[in-house]
């Protein structure tokens, strides 16, 4: 069998820490390289994990655990661990997140089942809440989910791939050097990146429980009190793409996605940022449409567009 990796971010997740390591030691895959970082958590998260791989020992788990003595923010926390990794394959899991205990075994064998030009597989979770009651799934569990070559749509929709599901090619994402550790937020940025270079597999399982609670970065993104510096990477991320998608036929992909995010800007009161998006769309794109600037103009006249927005997403939900 095929050594796994898998690494585990921790930031005040004591009340999750120990079931999250519970579900990776319960994997019934052998061999696994476990790769655990505390980024300066200010609760109890290292005694806890401590705690937990003093009275769990296997021989078939190598595991080594660090302690960040100041907090490096997830990307740089990640790309430590990801120096360290060896497996073929290789999982970001966060300590407040719950893996099926045939999780790692059933993506294996997907891979290994796919061609070579595939980088990454992702499949569904399960959505909990902060005490662990079920609220639904990422996606419906009887819809088939798209695969191959998938940079436009990603560039599109950020939130098609259920991120927390992900298996990749350690090797490939090495080469790729990890995360940015200039940005808050990893994914979006990773992605489109990963993207460039090779194709993504759905695999139609439900391999992990994905908890949604109020310190989850995907809840951020809609409070105009923590989404800035979310958005501001987001913003850095798209400028970077610019000369990809200009050379390789995404710039309908690109304005899509910098029109979503302009307006997506004044829905949550960030009319600064929205001011960027809005340069950037001008740059490479031409004008925004008649309906932003209908935006900018209900905006500046103070209509309510961030209720308007949470209601709208409320009826959705």
């Amino acid at each position: 069998m095929s050594l796994f990796t898998v690494i585990c971010l921790c930031y005040n997740h004591e009340l999750y820490v120990e079931q999250a390591l519970h579900s990776i030691f319960a994997q019934t895959h052998r061999p696994l390289q476990v790769l655990i970082a505390d980024d300066a958590s200010q609760d109890n998260s290292v005694e806890l994990i401590k705690g937990f791989l003093r009275q769990h020992q296997d021989s078939q788990i190598v595991v080594q655990f660090i302690e960040n003595t100041h907090n490096l923010g997830n990307c740089q926390s990640f790309n430590q661990l990801l120096a360290l990794a060896e497996g073929k394959y290789l999982l970001d899991f966060s300590a407040d997140d719950v893996l099926y205990p045939h999780a790692v075994s059933a993506c294996v064998t997907f891979f290994e089942n796919q061609p070579c030009n595939v980088g990454a597989i992702y499949a569904n979770a399960e959505l909990i809440n902060a005490e662990g009651k079920f609220l639904g799934h990422y996606y419906p569990p009887s819809q088939i989910q798209p695969s191959g070559a998938l940079y436009g749509r990603l560039l599109r929709a950020g939130g098609l791939v259920c991120t927390v599901s992900m298996v990749f090619r350690r090797d490939l994402m090495q080469e790729l050097r990890g995360y940015n550790p200039a940005l808050f937020y990893e994914d979006y940025d990773f992605m489109l990146r990963l993207a460039q270079r090779a194709d993504l597999a759905y695999f139609q399982a439900t391999t992990i429980r994905y908890r949604q609670h109020h310190q989850s970065l995907s809840k951020q993104f809609y409070d105009p009190h923590k989404n800035q510096r979310l958005l501001e990477s987001t913003l850095e991320t798209l400028k970077q793409q610019a000369a990809y998608c200009i050379k390789n036929g995404f710039l309908e992909d690109f304005k899509q996605s910098l029109r979503f995010h302009f307006r997506f800007c004044l829905y949550t009161a960030q009319p600064h940022l929205a001011s960027q998006f809005r340069q950037l769309h001008q740059t490479y794109c031409g004008r925004i449409s008649i309906f932003e600037n209908i935006l900018c103009l209900l905006y500046r006249v103070k209509f309510p567009l961030a209720l308007f927005y949470k209601l709208y997403r409320g009826l959705r939900l």
